[in-house]
């Protein structure tokens, strides 16, 4: 479901009348103005070979997806299983209340997604307004949209990775869950409903998931666009990046500097490990 550009209308260059010429020297030009005129000449054919001179934007991403989200993914995943597998045996983490409620909620979407039908069309609307709120949060504006069952475009006069990509790894329901949920508690403050909110967190999120994994499996304009590798190992990092989120609020018992002290070990070995393979 691409991020589609308005179409913009051209209209042809009006032709300036040809300037009268002046009369010509019947000596003809000077040595001096031979060659001042050579020389500009070069410059002006120097200037448009550079800018001729051109690297394709998907070259930059997938010079940026090796060099920097390949091994940030690497690290992240690393000290995300060695974190989860510490506190699994550990066993406090089964027991908290959070991860119950939470795993609650996956199981409910589980429910709906092989009982229910037409939740297509529920993820499509999603998607476009993630496409949406990104492209005006770069500064552009909106024109026509549409969304069905079969899929959905939106209009707008600007276009970037974070626009065509963010729907891939921006969970939208997760994210509307807690902001409504924020706004009734300013209201009408309940304590034991924040249980309930990993709940809708859990369903959301596995909603988001599931659809998510759906659609990197068919074609999708959005890949191509910044390029395969680029969109995919961003969208795996960001997600991986949720996920680490999501344990952290789950898993009272650990926080963001355990789990930053475990990423720092696993950097620091996987820079052991390149410097060894590269022989240095």
């Amino acid at each position: 479901m691409p991020a589609r550009r308005n179409r913009r209308k051209s209209t042809p260059a009006r032709r300036k009348p040809p300037s009268p010429r002046p009369a010509s020297n019947a000596r003809g030009p000077s040595k001096r103005d031979r060659t001042l005129r050579a020389f500009l000449r070069s410059e002006r054919s120097g200037a448009a070979a550079l800018r001729e001179l051109r690297i394709p934007i998907t070259w930059l991403h997938l010079l940026v997806g090796i060099v920097l989200l390949l091994p940030l993914a690497w690290i992240t995943t690393s000290a995300f299983f060695e974190t989860f597998v510490r506190m699994t045996r550990e066993g406090g983490f089964w027991r908290t209340e959070e991860f119950w409620f939470f795993s609650l909620g996956a199981l409910l979407w589980l429910v709906a997604h092989v009982g229910l039908r037409g939740l297509d069309v529920v993820y499509v609307f999603g998607h476009e307004m993630t496409h949406a709120i990104f492209a005006m949060l770069s500064g552009g504006r909106l024109g026509e949209a549409a969304w069905t069952s079969e899929g959905g475009y939106i209009e707008t006069d600007t276009s970037n990775w974070l626009v065509s990509l963010s729907p891939y790894f921006v969970p939208f329901y997760s994210v509307l869950s807690v902001s409504l949920f924020s706004l009734l508690q300013l209201w009408l403050p309940v304590p034991e409903a924040t249980r309930w909110l990993f709940s809708l967190i859990g369903c959301t999120w596995c909603f988001h998931l599931s659809y998510t994994l759906l659609m990197l499996t068919r074609t999708q304009p959005d890949l191509k666009e910044n390029g395969t590798v680029f969109s995919l190992l961003l969208i795996y990092f960001v997600n991986l990046l949720v996920l680490t989120g999501l344990l952290l609020l789950v898993s009272p018992s650990l926080d963001a500097t355990t789990f930053l002290s475990s990423w720092l070990d696993q950097g620091q070995a996987f820079s052991g490990q390149l410097l060894a393979w590269l022989g240095l």
